[in-house]
Formats: structure tokens, C-alpha cells, sequence
């Protein structure tokens, strides 16, 4: 049974995750105008470069005609270049520029900037329990719903 409800748990990760995402892409746009959401799609292709449009519209949860334009954002700033997809004349695959591997590191030195000040006054296990609560709660919110 569920313990009563103390602390709106849900509204809270919502407050952290906006705040977050607003503090990290005021960061990136400052020193190398890049957003959150085209630093998202640069760390994605980082992983799976040459992805489809289609996979990186589900690796960040956005539909396709948002990462159309996303893509498009990121060619204009020479940051990745879409090619067609050899297999499969009707989509396209998103690779990444020499600039965009730059961008991505430059991200991942933000991240880490942010991260420091972010986790102080936690113990390694109490950043493990949240590590862990934050991973459950992704696991159960890509769950299927039954009806």
C-alpha cells in the first residue's frame, strides 16, 4: 500500500526537470549557441551517428515533423547533415559534422560543470538511491497503460 501522500513527488521532478533543462540551455546558448533540445539530438547522434530521423525522433520523444525542423536547425548551424538512407529511399539519416563532435564535447563539459554544485552535500549512496529512484521512475512511465 502506498505510504500518504507528503511530498507531491511527481510535481517536484516536473519543477527540477524544467528548472534544469532552463539553467543548461541558458549555458549552452551563451557559450555556443546550441539549445538543450539541439544539444540533446547532438549527444543522440554522438552514440548512433548516421540515425534515422524516425529513431531519433523516438530516442528524444518528439514527433517527427519536431525533429525535421530540429534537423534542420542543426544543418543551418553546420552542425549535422542529413543524407538519404540507402536502405529506404523515403527517409533520411542525420550524421554529424566535425562542429557537432565539437558541440557535443563542449555539452558534456557543461554537464559536468552543472553536476558538481548539483550533488553537493549528497554521500555516494544517497546519489545512488536517487540514481536508482530516477531510473524506476523512468521504467514505470515507459510502461504500457491497460485500460
Amino acid at each position: 500500500m502506498p505510504r500518504p501522500l507528503r511530498r507531491p513527488l511527481v510535481l517536484l521532478l516536473n519543477q527540477a526537470q524544467q528548472a534544469l533543462m532552463r539553467r543548461l540551455n541558458a549555458e549552452s546558448v551563451a557559450r555556443f549557441d546550441v539549445t538543450v533540445p539541439q544539444l540533446s539530438a547532438l549527444f543522440q547522434l554522438a552514440r548512433e551517428d548516421g540515425a534515422r530521423l524516425t529513431d531519433l525522433s523516438a530516442a528524444l520523444g518528439l514527433d517527427n515533423a519536431a525533429v525535421t525542423r530540429l534537423a534542420e536547425r542543426l544543418e543551418r548551424k553546420q552542425l549535422a547533415r542529413r543524407q538519404p538512407c540507402p536502405e529506404d529511399a523515403r527517409t533520411k539519416r542525420l550524421h554529424l559534422l566535425p562542429l557537432g563532435r565539437e558541440r557535443v564535447q563542449q555539452g558534456l563539459a557543461v554537464l559536468g560543470e552543472v553536476r558538481g554544485p548539483m550533488e553537493r552535500g549528497f554521500t555516494e549512496p544517497e546519489l545512488d538511491t536517487i540514481e536508482r529512484f530516477l531510473r524506476q521512475v523512468i521504467t514505470f512511465a515507459n510502461e504500457e497503460t491497460t485500460p
